[in-house]
């Protein structure tokens, strides 16, 4: 098979893959945003258990892309994350569908999951920004129980 035959059927399974998703959301109803990042959430924490705990959330961020090559994230000034390369986003693309959706809670609970278990801490993201070439998210670390 070559390369560009190859891309065309990676785009084609975005497509597939986000309209599975968004449709499902539909059938879940208002609570599909909170449902489907939670499952991202539990999938990330799975992954980030693999590794051992980091000294801080740059840190963690930096083993994040380490993980997986095709999430780029970075910090800002203030803390906050902010997400360049996202196959999340890269779906959406391809299947014409707008940003900052359910599909985004997915991928945003999956990388909240991957940097709890690396820190060490609780903590959910939040969404401030989402753009076509970058993603701003907030980390929210939660006081221990």
């Amino acid at each position: 098979m070559e390369l560009d035959e190859l891309r065309e059927l990676l785009a084609l399974n975005h497509q597939i893959f986000a309209k599975a998703i968004e449709e499902t959301s539909e059938l879940l109803g208002p609570g599909a945003k909170g449902i489907l990042y939670g499952s991202g959430k539990s999938a990330g924490k799975k992954i980030g258990k693999t590794r051992e705990i980091v000294g801080s959330l740059s840190e963690a961020l930096n083993v994040v892309t380490e993980i997986h090559n095709a999430i780029k994230l970075g910090m800002t000034d203030d803390g906050k994350i902010v997400c360049n390369d996202c196959p999340f986003r890269e779906m959406l693309e391809a299947a014409a569908l707008p940003l900052g959706g359910v599909i985004c809670s997915l991928g945003h609970g999956y990388i909240a999951g991957i940097l709890q278990e690396l820190i060490g801490k609780k903590l959910d993201i939040k969404i401030e920004h989402a753009g076509p070439n970058a993603c701003l998210l907030n980390a929210l670390l939660k006081e221990e129980e």
